[in-house]
């Protein structure tokens, strides 16, 4: 109709409409035969070309919309190619291809709080022992939804690391003090003071002490702050057992009467959530007795709290991997240690459950009736008053037994619904130490130094020597 007038808006809003798609010389089934084919061209070529793309996106996610289909082909048209126009091709070229992929970040969820979870946000890490996690078949295909909420399958067994952890011998030996004269003392009148410094470290001092008739408090460095309870077994001249530089300590020790001492420690690191981009702290307290039974023997016994942000002894994970927001595990534990002349034999036992599991909302993994522990075993020599040897066999606290669930989103109805699929994983382990070492030490004041460890652990076996001398 000549007399509607063709200005700019009118242009915009038909260039906005109309999307070009093949038409010409298009070959076709021909009307004419039951059997022939024909060569045609024109718009009728390339409207069933729109149509069937249309279909395609209908068929394969059935709760879009015939005008959410429409948006998705206009929104995805190809118009990066050379002489494009929009008063020629309109929104572009047709492109299937486009179409059928996801527009925006994949998330977790089309809505609540699960719709800001991204792909990229999601991961986990688990010790060995665990890695059967990757293998549950709901993990290899959850549903990720884009900005039209349609389903895409993702396998997310590829976000699970499955972590084997190899001897770090710079910390091991960064974090040992080899000999006494690393340390120095002052004394104040009402007490003694006590630094320990590692000239290896970045900030070199290891522990500040503070000691007197019945008390000693101490704080620093986790590997260099041992709580009563674990200073019975526990000896920075082994491999194993190490805590990471980030942690730090308060322990102190208060001696009651007859023996008996009271001791407790504090112990924190920083942690941070990548979802909620904020950081947090994890956090360790112990709290017991030690009792001095006779001139050689020491017996200690107590309990342990452990407060973790999505990780959960060994494990840990992000977004929809999590293992909870925050995590409460309680443990009782036995340690002892016997002298009998250069000898000395310790052990340490600790044994408890995950008393409290805060999920989050996008969580996918639950974990229920979960039992974690840990054994030491280990045996020290003094040679002469500049060598020493030693033996130990541990593990690390680890998960003994856990039943964990898989509640994983696989797609929707028609309705527009999630669809769920739910499996279980069953773990069970045990508390028998799997990692073996020893080592030799020779730190006379002056002269050459050095100490010689021998590791073997599931993860990693090796044999490490450090040499220094000391003017």
């Amino acid at each position: 109709n000549p007399d509607i007038p063709c200005d700019v808006n009118v242009m915009t809003q038909i260039q906005n409409t109309f999307i070009a798609a093949p038409g010409v010389w298009i070959t076709a089934a021909d009307g004419a035969t039951t059997d022939g084919s024909t060569v045609k061209s024109g718009t009728s070529m390339a409207a069933p070309v729109v149509s069937g793309a249309l279909a395609t996106l209908l068929s394969t996610w059935d709760q879009l919309t015939p005008t959410q289909a429409s948006q998705i082909v206009r929104d995805t048209a190809d118009r990066s190619f050379a002489g494009y126009a929009p008063e020629l091709y309109g929104v572009g070229i047709l492109d299937v291809e486009a179409a059928m992929s996801p527009i925006g970040a994949l998330k977790a969820a089309s809505t609540g709080t699960g719709a800001s979870i991204k792909i990229t946000d999601v991961s986990a890490k688990v010790p060995s022992s665990l890695a059967g996690i990757k293998d549950i078949p709901a993990l290899k295909k959850a549903a990720f939804y884009d900005d039209y909420n349609r389903d895409y399958a993702f396998d997310m067994s590829k976000m699970v690391q499955v972590e084997k952890t190899p001897i770090d011998w710079n910390a091991h030996w960064n974090q040992s003090i080899i000999g006494k004269h690393y340390t120095r003392s002052a004394d104040l009148g009402f007490a003694s003071l006590t630094m320990a410094v590692n000239p290896g470290q970045p900030d070199g001092i290891q522990s500040l002490s503070l000691a007197g008739q019945n008390y000693s408090f101490s704080f620093g460095q986790d590997y260099a702050v041992k709580s009563g309870l674990e200073s019975l077994a526990y000896a920075n001249d082994f491999v194993g057992l190490r805590s990471s530089d980030e942690t730090r300590a308060f322990a102190g020790n208060y001696r009651l009467n007859n023996g008996l001492s009271l001791v407790g420690d504090v112990k924190w690191k920083d942690s941070y959530s990548l979802v909620s981009d904020s950081d947090g702290v994890d956090t360790s307290n112990q709290f017991g007795l030690m009792f001095q039974a006779t001139d050689n023997l020491t017996l200690g016994a107590g309990v342990e709290w452990i407060n973790q942000t999505n990780s959960f002894a060994g494990m840990s994970g992000e977004g929809t991997l999590s293992f909870g927001e925050n995590n409460l595990t309680q443990l009782g534990v036995l340690s002892a240690n016997y002298k009998h002349g250069a000898n000395e034999f310790f052990g340490l036992f600790k044994a408890g459950k995950l008393a409290d599991n805060q999920s989050a909302d996008y969580q996918y993994l639950s974990i229920k009736d979960a039992t974690l522990g840990q054994t030491v075993l280990g045996f020290r020599s003094m040679l002469d008053k500049e060598s020493q040897f030693g033996l130990q066999a541990y593990n690390d606290l680890s998960v003994t037994n856990a039943s964990m669930s898989l509640h994983i989103p696989t797609g929707m109805d028609s309705e527009g619904n999630m669809e769920f699929a739910t499996e279980k994983f069953n773990y069970k382990g045990n508390l028998a130490p799997n990692t073996f070492e020893a080592f030799y030490k020779v730190s006379p004041a002056k002269g050459m130094n050095y100490m010689l460890n021998a590791v073997s652990s599931p993860d990693d076996v090796g044999v490490g020597l450090r040499m220094e001398t000391r003017f």
